[in-house]
């Protein structure tokens, strides 16, 4: 059945990709009924059902038990009190990942943005340990997230981040909903995997990359990596290259180039290829109000009809 749904998939992208861009909002919707579901990590049934209706360019959703859906997170890489688009809440997610070659099952806290750290199949299931997360004093260091309670506890109990592992084969874009199912952040990308000569629209992805002075051997290795999504929200996909993006033009049927680092909003706020999260309508990196990635491209996209 898997090769069944790979063969697909694969018809599906090379009728999109000759040329025919008004296509792709089709293909993507027919392509995601074929997408990998296998993980235990993904919500599944009604659920599952009412978000891809409401997120129709996330694929998947991790399954998370949220514990405390207004907690707060010190850490000295990112500011949670004057963040506006991060998310608050910590929970406990399980799943399934390829670690060193082989299927484990992960079992983590997490919160709304690419953080997750190891805890027990006990601690997963278990109210005392919900009880001691909501009552605890939350640091991370960089190294271990820290808890303890302030007022009978001494020491840190730490817990250390989880494998940087596959969820799938990366062919779908996996997201997490924050408490109040009001944005999400993205967890794990698609990746392209495909190579310029593969079809004239890589083909054209390429000379793009080319004329802004990506070497054939970097053009290779971003068309292999590139994450891909709908940054626009025109139906098509997009294509992030490190801090720029080929992004779609449906008026003009034709895809342009954007360096972040050109726009000086961008630049002041240190708008970096970072986590992706989507809230109001638009996508935001690093969770940064300043770096809304789809006001922009819907801005310059009008300027170049």
């Amino acid at each position: 059945m898997q090769a069944t749904r790979q063969s697909v998939q694969k018809k599906l992208h090379e009728i999109c990709q000759v040329g025919w861009i008004g296509f792709c909002l089709l293909i993507g919707f027919i392509s995601t009924a074929y997408a990998e579901e296998t993980n235990i990590g993904f919500k599944t049934g009604a659920e599952r059902t009412a978000l891809k209706a409401q997120y129709p360019m996330c694929d998947e959703f991790m399954n998370v038990k949220w514990i405390d859906k207004t907690k707060k997170i010190k850490a000295p890489s990112f500011d949670f009190q004057k963040d506006q688009i991060t998310f608050n809440g910590v929970g406990v997610v399980k799943y399934q990942a390829d670690i060193k070659g082989k299927r484990r099952t992960v079992y983590a806290l997490a919160f709304g943005r690419d953080i997750r750290f190891k805890i027990t199949k006990k601690q997963y299931s278990s109210p005392e340990f919900y009880q001691f997360v909501r009552n605890s004093l939350m640091d991370y260091n960089g190294m271990a997230l820290r808890l303890r309670i302030i007022a009978t506890q001494k020491q840190w109990t730490n817990f250390f981040p989880t494998h940087s592992a596959r969820l799938t084969n990366q062919n779908i874009n996996i997201c997490m909903i924050n408490p109040d199912n009001r944005g999400f952040f993205v967890e794990f990308f698609t990746r392209w995997h495909q190579k310029c000569q593969d079809s004239s629209h890589t083909e054209t992805i390429c000379k793009l990359l080319a004329k802004h002075g990506y070497s054939k051997e970097q053009q290779s290795r971003a068309m292999d990596f590139a994450p891909r999504i709908d940054l626009n929200q025109d139906g098509i996909y997009d294509y992030l290259f490190g801090n720029s993006v080929i992004y779609s033009n449906t008026r003009t049927g034709q895809y342009n180039y954007y360096d972040l680092m050109d726009d000086q909003t961008f630049k002041e706020a240190n708008c970096n290829n970072g986590p992706l999260f989507f809230k109001s309508g638009s996508f935001y990196f690093d969770g940064k109000p300043e770096c809304n990635i789809t006001k922009q491209l819907k801005s310059i996209g009008q300027d170049r009809l």
